[in-house]
């Protein structure tokens, strides 16, 4: 019910202008950065494990017997991450998706290699900590910038939410001013306390 009326109270706070069209505007200019689709590839993904049977040198040499299989522009690589990959990926045929650099779920070092390619290209053989790689990057789709009409949803969400926050805040200063307990030191200093009377 507190939170309820706190909402209410917030809410009514906002100024009608600060989701006008010029405030959004304004908004969007100021946070273009957060308006942008990020840079992705899809990548695909071959690894050979490192195991107590396959030391790193037989993994390694495995990865460059099917990167000299890989066809031009990566044309069979997919074949192939189903025939010999040993990451998840495999039942997808070596397929990551499309990946952002810094996503979560994905090896850095692998998105590392990815980034360095360019499109339709596979990578030289390189060692992560599971064991040795090939990466193909198959398309690359760069960052693109969402217009003022594309986000403008999104950025009356956000300035609605900037401004919930402020309400909120300065309604609970208000809170916090109106429940100061002051003392009066004069007062305590004059009022004269019974004296308990002794126990017989």
């Amino acid at each position: 019910m507190a939170a309820e009326l706190l909402r209410t109270d917030a809410y009514a706070a906002i100024p009608p202008e600060a989701t006008a069209e010029p405030a959004l505007e304004a908004w969007y200019k100021a946070h273009a950065r957060d308006f942008v689709v990020p840079e992705s590839r899809d990548i695909y993904r071959i690894l050979v494990r490192t195991t107590e049977k396959r030391d790193s040198a037989a993994a390694r040499a495995q990865v460059v017997e099917l990167r000299a299989k890989v066809q031009p522009k990566g044309a069979n690589f997919a074949a192939l991450a189903e025939a010999h990959s040993q990451d998840p990926s495999r039942r997808r045929k070596g397929s990551l998706g499309w990946v952002e650099r810094g996503q979560e779920g994905v090896d850095p070092a692998v998105v590392g290699v990815a980034w360095k390619l360019a499109e339709d290209a596979v990578s030289e053989p390189f060692r992560t900590a599971e064991g040795w790689n090939l990466v193909y990057v198959a398309r690359i789709r760069a960052a693109d910038p969402r217009t003022f009409e594309e986000a403008r949803a999104d950025v009356v969400k956000a300035v609605r939410q900037a401004e919930m926050d402020k309400a909120r805040a300065a309604y609970l200063a208000r809170l916090a001013e109106a429940g100061k307990v002051k003392v009066n030191d004069a007062a305590l200093e004059a009022a004269e306390l019974p004296v308990p009377a002794a126990r017989p």
